[in-house]
């Protein structure tokens, strides 16, 4: 597994699945099925907009490749305790 994703791969990560939505575009679910690397699913979760919506979320968490840390990230940074009725 590689530990970091390159600066050209960054860029195109980010052009794919950051923001697109402010930019309307509809999310590339193609080129996001073409992601074969662990590291990359959690650099898209780790710099993910909120305001983009919960869809691509869901999309990192289902994905083949997404690991334990990554799924973990994702629902401590949901806050999960506006949701929670105690």
């Amino acid at each position: 597994m590689k530990f970091k994703v390159s600066e050209k791969r960054a860029a195109f990560l980010a052009h794919h699945f950051l923001n697109y939505s402010f930019e309307g575009r509809e999310l590339d679910i193609k080129t996001f099925n073409t992601i074969q690397e662990t590291i990359e699913l959690h650099y898209i979760a780790q710099n993910h907009n909120y305001d983009n919506g919960n869809d691509l979320l869901k999309h990192i968490i289902n994905h083949r490749q997404c690991d334990i840390s990554t799924a973990r990230m994702i629902f401590f940074r949901s806050d999960i305790d506006g949701f929670y009725k105690g």
